[in-house]
Parts: structure tokens; sequence; C-alpha cells
């Protein structure tokens, strides 16, 4: 059944159409992610700014919106006309965008990138049989590092104590005492699940069954978050529907091996010599090797794939009496219920961040650094204190810094 299934696929979803539906798909998720999160793409708001470099100029508003729409606009017309330029036009104003503030390099806009570099390569033929072989290669590079490293991320106590105790909650109403909150190691499977999806789109044999795995997992996603109460990412969820689409059509009835050499066609009797593919090298490179840095501190989480494992650092703000009447009323709402100031107030940064700019804080030390130092020139440094902790939060492991620090 499922070879007669794979050979259709192939005669609807040949290499040509699928490749650029996979492109369509990218860029379109890339333009209704940055709309969803329009805030975000903004120089005036509440929400400090994280420039990569600390005494970078911010650009005039005007310029701002120039560059933010030329870039929207670059991408909506590649909608229509998939060109090299207008890819390579998009990618140059997007950067200046991410530089201007890492609270925009979010995991979805770092993957529909991953998505669209080998398009910006060899877009402009995409009907030629050896660079839809590239293309297609890239593409399943870029899965399988994903699905493998976000799979690894997962295996730790903070999933299994938050994330999948939240799932069970809101997907099947267990609530403590039940048998599947009891047994939470099961939430384990997870991480098995997902690790296993990118070892399996590695090979041609598995890849079909690795491929359904992911449609149901990422099924089960859209169900959780939808599911979910309160304030919620909900960007996610277009992102997920492009990461289905984009493995099916890359994935399910490929059965081409994983190799970063290829044999161009022969024309006639002309002798060809196998060529390394450097953009897939390339890719293999930050898809599969730099998560590896990320346990030594040196390669971000969300670069690594380290998405939905709650092994991740958030942020508090303490801020003692004097001083919360001269917050904004917008970001006092998101004071916490938590009793961590004996006097004063905590502001959760997450949940602002998340209300405000549409997306989770950037979740890294230098990050934070720069929003704790917004909040040390605005107020009086003996008023403030700065909680960085893991979930579920517990105030003896939470880190505690000052001004000073």
């Amino acid at each position: 059944m499922l070879k007669n299934m794979a050979s259709q696929l192939k005669t609807v979803f040949n290499a040509d159409r699928s490749l650029k539906i996979i492109a369509w798909l990218s860029l379109a998720g890339l333009v209704l992610g940055m709309l969803l999160s329009l805030p975000l793409w903004l120089n005036d708001r509440l929400f400090p700014l994280v420039p990569l470099f600390s005494k970078m100029p911010v650009l005039p508003n005007v310029m701002e919106w120039v560059v933010l729409l030329g870039c929207l606009l670059s991408l909506l017309i590649a909608l229509v006309v998939q060109r090299q330029v207008l890819w390579i036009l998009a990618a140059s104003l997007l950067l200046i965008l991410l530089v201007q503030d890492q609270m925009r390099w979010q995991p979805w806009v770092y993957i529909y990138a991953l998505f669209l570099t080998p398009f910006a390569i060899w877009g402009k033929q995409i009907s030629d049989a050896n660079n839809q072989e590239k293309l297609r290669l890239c593409i399943q590079v870029v899965l399988i590092g994903i699905y493998f490293w976000s799979g690894i991320s997962k295996f730790n106590p903070h999933f299994v104590q938050v994330t999948y105790t939240l799932m069970l909650e809101n997907l099947v109403g267990a609530q403590p005492g039940d048998v599947l909150w009891d047994f939470k190691t099961l939430g384990y499977l997870i991480p098995i699940v997902e690790t296993a999806i990118g070892i399996g789109l590695f090979f041609p044999k598995s890849r079909k069954w690795a491929t359904i795995a992911a449609l149901l997992t990422h099924t089960i996603i859209i169900v959780y978050v939808l599911s979910q109460k309160g304030i919620q990412n909900f960007i996610i969820l277009p992102w997920n529907l492009v990461m289905m689409g984009t493995v099916f059509l890359s994935c399910y009835s490929a059965d081409n091996a994983i190799r970063f050499r290829y044999w161009p066609k022969k024309t006639g009797k002309k002798q060809v010599r196998a060529k390394w593919v450097l953009p897939a090298l390339a890719l293999a490179v930050l898809t599969w090797g730099m998560p590896l840095l990320r346990f030594g501190n040196l390669w971000d989480n969300y670069l690594s794939f380290n998405l939905y494992s709650d092994n991740i650092s958030y942020l508090y703000v303490g801020l003692r009496p004097e001083i919360v009447p001269e917050v904004e009323p917008t970001v006092a709402a998101y004071f916490t219920a938590n009793e961590i100031m004996e006097e004063g107030e905590t502001l959760d940064v997450f949940s602002w961040s998340l209300s405000e700019l549409k997306v989770p804080v950037y979740p890294e030390e230098r990050v934070f650094k720069q929003i704790a130092h917004h909040f040390c020139e605005q107020y009086p440094a003996e008023a403030l204190m700065f909680i960085e902790f893991k979930l579920p939060f517990d105030a003896g492991k939470a880190k505690l810094s000052r001004c000073s620090q």
C-alpha cells in the first residue's frame, strides 16, 4: 500500500513541483510569522532592543520601516515570482533587522532561512535535474538536524516535569493521582521518537515511516498549543504546518541516499567527476555539528533546535516598592504572583515579551544582561535584582544578580 501511495505521490508531486511548493511554504511562513509578530520588528516599543553589538546605532523609525517593508515586499513578490535576486534581496534586508535586535533570532526565522538558502543559490535553475537533487539534499540535511537535536534536547527532567505534565493535563485531562501522571517517565518516549525521526530521515528505507511519525508529532504539537489557556506562542502554528509540508514533500517518496558528493548527468560520451555539494556540507555543519557546542555554552539554544524542552533559562526582574509606581502600567501587568521579593514586585520578562512582541525571550545570558542593563539605566541600582532560573521555579536554585554584576 505504501509503495502504491509513494508511486502516485511521485507522479503528482514531481521533484520540480515539490521543491517549488517547499520554497513557497517557507516564504509564506516567514512572511506570516513576521506579520504575526510585527511589534518584534519595530524599534518603537517598550520591550528593550537587544542589538548584536552594544554600541550599534539604532535605525531611525522611517529607515526601519523602509527596511522592514522592503524585506516583506521582496518575500511577497517571491511567493509569486520565485527569483534568485528576490531571495538574496530579502535575505540582505532581513540580516539588517536581525543584527539590530537579537530578540528576532527566533527558531522559526532561523529554520526558514536554512530552507531558503539553497534556493538562493540554485533557485534560478530549479528545473535542472542536478539542481533538484542538490536542493532536496539540502532540505533533508536541515530536517535531519532539526528533529535529531530537538529530540536530544528533551532528554532532561525539566521537560518531563513541566512540558510533559502540561501536555497530560491539556490533551488528556490527566490530574495528580492518575496513572499517566504517576508514570511521568513515559514522557521520555517523546524525545526518543523525535530523535528516531531524525535518524530515520537519514536512511532511504526508514524515511517513509519517519515522515509519518513527524507528521503525527506536529499534529500533536498543534493540538497541544491550541489546548493551552492564557498567553501562548501561537506563532508556532504556521511554522508547524510548514514543517509538515516540507518533510512530506522532501522525504516521504524520496529514495535518495544522503551523500555530499554527486555525479552530474553525462553529456554524450563525456566523462564527469563527482563534485562536492558545498552548501549541503555547510548546512550539515550548522544543523548537525554546531548544536554540539551548546553543551559547552558555545552555541545558542534556539540555533541548536533546543525547542519546547524547558531546558532553557528564564528571567525575572525584582523591583523594590519605591520604584514600582514608576513602571509603565502595560509592563506592570506582568508582575508575577510568586512572592520572591519580601517587598516590592517581580516582573516576568517571558510573559511580557510573549504579550508585547508575540515571541518568547531569546534565552541567552548576553540577552538577559542587556535587558538587565536597560532597567539599570532607568532605575536606581540598589532597587533592582535579577533572577535567572529554570522551570519549575525553585528559589533555592535561582541565580541572583545586581546591576553591578
